[in-house]
């Protein structure tokens, strides 16, 4: 076992596409996943203005934003964002099936985050990242592990599908009960004009204050794991309950139960002021019903800013519960 930086085993690959081809692959921020190893997602054809190229097997690592932790083994070839870093593994020295592993892992994010630049918008620049050290063993124990790994990956990902399923049947369950019951169509505009929900934005807190994680209370943020809890706070913006989501787009909704906690400025809040409206309803209905029509405009906007012609579904208040307790056992099974 032997200890080596990133620059030994792997390089940016730098590559300049200018012509444009209607059927090549485009990889934007968006398209990488939170803590998904695999690319699995990307544009054919759409108009753009990124020149970075990469090749199938080139890791994809977002430079903007270290902490969302977005890495991923690109599967097929074409441009990508400047927000992106592409490298590539010096096969004589490391396998090249083991180097995403070694770049989709807490530590190197750790790192990356530590060594990003810029207060609103941080990136890590390859010339620190690839100072990263780690321990590496001999080749052929290399071929091992990185077989074990995505052994490992394949079986999490069996169990992902499995709780794919029981989100269509959530999803499913949400449409049989606003089919089947009497229920409001609201305008979600007109619930913030009449003053049935608040809507509002995070705050900016600076890193350097968070990074200790020695406060009392936890700040929340855009990032989709632990909650989206990136570190704690000695002081707080709200104690009660509210939904929360990313406006970059880099996380999801989430629901905040009543406790001492902050928001950052990347995320927007709601807060439900009408007796009659549930908001861990709310929140579901908002990821099944609402979340695929608005959230990529959401992310772009300001959170005050709706769309008058999207609407919710507001069964009674006793069906409301009687969902939310119906996903809370699905959410028990998973």
């Amino acid at each position: 076992m032997n200890k080596v930086l990133l620059k030994d085993v792997a390089i940016e690959y730098k590559q300049t596409i200018k012509e444009k081809s209607e059927d090549i692959s485009i990889v934007g921020l968006e398209h990488l996943e939170p803590e998904n190893i695999l690319l699995e997602n990307w544009d054919v054809g759409k108009e753009n203005t990124f020149t970075k190229g990469f090749k199938k097997g080139h890791v994809l690592f977002g430079r903007r934003r270290a902490y969302l932790k977005k890495a991923a083994l690109a599967q097929c070839e074409g441009v990508c964002s400047g927000d992106i870093t592409v490298i590539e593994a010096k096969e004589d020295k490391i396998d090249p099936k083991l180097l995403p592993f070694i770049i989709q892992n807490e530590s190197l994010f750790d790192y990356a985050v530590k060594n990003s630049a810029g207060s609103l918008s941080p990136r890590v620049k390859w010339e620190h990242l690839q100072n990263y050290e780690f321990m590496l063993p001999e080749m052929t124990k290399q071929k091992e592990i990185s077989d074990i790994l995505w052994s490992m990956e394949n079986t999490k990902r069996s169990y992902e599908k499995m709780k794919n399923s029981l989100d269509d049947l959530i999803k499913s369950q949400f449409i049989e009960m606003v089919n089947n019951v009497k229920h409001e169509v609201v305008l979600l505009g007109d619930l913030e004009d009449s003053g049935r929900i608040t809507l509002g934005r995070g705050q900016v807190i600076s890193k350097t204050d968070i990074m200790d994680n020695k406060g009392d209370y936890p700040v929340y943020s855009s990032s989709a794991t632990n909650n989206g809890e990136i570190g704690r706070y000695d002081k707080f913006m709200f104690d009660d309950e509210k939904i929360t989501w990313s406006i970059d787009g880099g996380g999801k909704f989430f629901y905040r139960p009543p406790h001492k906690y902050s928001v950052t400025n990347v995320c927007g809040w709601l807060k439900v002021n009408d007796s009659n409206i549930s908001t861990k309803y709310l929140y579901h209905a908002l990821m099944n019903e609402w979340f695929n029509k608005v959230y990529d405009y959401l992310h772009k906007a300001h959170p005050s800013v709706i769309r008058k012609e999207y609407t919710i579904s507001i069964p009674s208040l006793e069906d409301q519960r009687q969902f939310v307790n119906f996903i809370e056992l699905l959410d028990k099974s998973k």
